[in-house]
């Protein structure tokens, strides 16, 4: 370490995955414990009496603002599929999800996963294509992609797809 951030000389640098529709919480608490368990390396490279420091790339030292509220709401029309499951995942639980708008509500997405149609379904990007008690709101998303909206959160508290449809929201409506 020294007085910059991230300007320290590094002396271990490992790789660790990142598990498909993974949020920013759980892949949070899963670095923590793989530092844990890296903890043996770094105290075999801090015990050594000449480390050997791995030189890397120059990389930029500026980081990013806080996110935006438009940063952080889905645009039905130019995201898709898996960068609106992407959006929605980075945002959970630090951003309180993804925001979008739908028959008078603010709702912020928590959780989606995709969905592969059996049948050719036509659709804006935003409109709900399937809505029932098992399954919840089908959404259609740019190219044909459609994901189905699992978790959200709106003023009134936290709720499931079906709920979503219970409370009336259909086929037709369109989230913005």
């Amino acid at each position: 370490m020294n007085e910059h951030v991230d300007e320290g000389p590094v002396f271990l640098r490992k790789e660790m995955r990142i598990v498909p529709g993974e949020n920013y919480g759980l892949h949070c608490r899963r670095l923590g414990e793989f530092l844990l368990e890296s903890m043996d390396e770094v105290l075999e490279v801090l015990e050594d009496a000449d480390p050997k420091f791995i030189e890397l790339e120059a990389e930029s030292s500026d980081y990013e603002a806080k996110p935006s509220e438009g940063d952080l709401t889905i645009d039905w029309e130019n995201q898709s599929a898996e960068q609106i499951e992407w959006l929605v995942n980075a945002s959970n639980p630090k951003y309180r999800g993804a925001e979008t708008r739908c028959a008078g509500y603010v709702i912020r997405i928590l959780e989606v996963t995709p969905v592969n149609m059996e049948q050719a379904v036509e659709a804006k990007p935003g409109q709900i294509v399937h809505a029932d008690s098992i399954y919840g709101l089908v959404v259609a998303c740019r190219f044909d992609e459609f994901i189905r909206i699992t978790v959200v959160e709106t003023a009134e508290g936290f709720h499931s797809g079906v709920k979503l449809f219970n409370l009336g929201f259909g086929v037709g409506h369109v989230f913005v």
